[in-house]
């Protein structure tokens, strides 16, 4: 049964005797973000660690519910970067939500989740994951400006300047993530060419792509 007082923020014998007793589990989150804020510089470490763990572990499995799997890597860069912003606001004793976590701890995990899924979604749009084709190669698709050494140049530019038909084809169907001579549909059989041609079309096409790169054209 849940106690009807919790120890004060700075009493740590008493937060000593609540973990001592397994009680934590009880406790509001809130009370034990009191309590971190008023002990981490001067109370006993074994204490701090014991309470940092558990309210911790207790964001992140929230975080996991709220923001769910439907992003990038399964939503663990969401939930790490909303957790890190709120495990640095329980220790900054400056941080504006330091109090608010006191005192409205889940409203305020909720509004720190939302705004990592937001920003996470930013760089993902702006910065989309590139997928390796079969020989550990970077695919670029079709349409994305890629940076070298002298500047940057967006993929359709090469694709417009291999003048066979069939190789700006091939080149095009890889970009977008097809394997080369891999499967029943790969590059190779849509093409109508050996694997070996179809490897050979895609290696000269990455060498246009590295030499725009290098002149920065």
């Amino acid at each position: 049964m849940a106690r009807d007082r919790w120890p004060e923020a700075a009493d740590g014998a008493g937060w000593a005797a609540v973990v001592a007793a397994g009680e934590l589990g009880d406790c509001p989150p809130g009370e034990i973000v009191g309590a971190l804020r008023a002990l981490f510089l001067d109370g006993d470490q074994r204490l701090v660690q014991a309470l940092t763990l558990h309210v911790s572990n207790r964001i992140t499995r929230r975080l996991r519910r709220l923001i769910g799997t439907d992003h990038p890597n399964q939503g663990e860069d969401v939930v790490e970067r909303a957790h890190g912003v709120i495990m640095d606001a329980i220790f900054d004793p400056a941080s504006a939500d330091g109090p608010e976590l006191v005192e409205h701890f889940w409203a305020r995990v909720r509004n720190r989740g939302i705004d990592a899924a937001r920003a996470e979604g930013k760089y993902h749009r702006r910065h989309p994951a590139l997928a390796v084709d079969e020989d550990g190669e970077t695919l670029v698709p079709p349409g994305r400006r890629v940076d070298g050494g002298a500047g940057s140049i967006d993929v359709s530019h090469v694709i417009s300047r291999i003048r066979d038909p069939k190789k700006r084809l091939a080149f095009r169907l890889y970009a977008e993530g097809m394997r080369v001579r891999a499967g029943d549909v790969c590059v190779a059989t849509v093409c109508g060419c050996d694997p070996k041609t179809a490897a050979k079309w895609v290696r000269e096409a990455r060498e246009i792509l590295a030499a725009e790169l290098e002149i920065g054209a």
